[in-house]
């Protein structure tokens, strides 16, 4: 994870609690449906991901919590990319994507998930994404189809150095790279 400074101190976990909304691991994290546990001298929790962010570096973790563990839900049939546009190698997003796809026998999607990083004051689950997914074969069209939905689902925040409308330009771009990389990592033809 990280820059190669960080890597070999940083863990997963201490990547989502850090709840950084350009943070790679997010999104990642998103896609893919995780579920966190959280444990204190009172018990355990288990949190969905997506309950997990409530704001910029804030999650839902209680002051005496700690994140002890991370579950991925295993699909045989899933492929996935993470793209990323960034000023520099191991910055931060500008914007990234993470995509989760799930196929049938038939070559068809059958669930389709979509994270953004650095399009909001958290990391976004972009909702509406099966449903436009579920049933094709992943053409052009419904590529397109989910990026213009996830352009819509970006909420970006003032940055001096990028501007709002160029994030959600990038939004889109990164989308449909994504979801074209998970495709072809699947073997599938448009």
């Amino acid at each position: 994870i990280a820059d190669p400074h960080v890597r070999n101190l940083g863990t997963i976990g201490g990547s989502l609690c850090q709840a950084d909304p350009r943070g790679d691991l997010p999104a990642c994290m998103l896609a893919l449906g995780a579920t966190l546990t959280a444990s204190s001298a009172s018990g355990t929790r288990t949190i969905p991901i997506a309950e997990f962010y409530t704001g910029p570096f804030s999650t839902c973790l209680r002051d005496e919590e700690l994140l002890i563990s991370i579950r991925i839900p295993v699909k045989a049939s899933c492929t996935g990319a993470y793209v990323k546009l960034s000023r520099r190698a191991g910055d931060f997003a500008v914007v990234g994507v993470a995509t989760s796809i799930e196929w049938g026998g038939d070559g068809v999607c059958h669930d389709g998930r979509l994270a953004l990083s650095g399009a909001g004051p958290t990391p976004i689950l972009v909702h509406g994404v099966t449903e436009i997914l579920t049933g094709s074969r992943l053409d052009d069209r419904k590529i397109d189809d989910v990026a213009c939905l996830a352009q819509t689902a970006a909420d970006p925040v003032p940055d001096p150095l990028v501007s709002i409308d160029y994030r959600r330009a990038m939004v889109h771009t990164m989308v449909v790279r994504a979801l074209r990389l998970a495709r072809e990592r699947a073997g599938r033809k448009a």
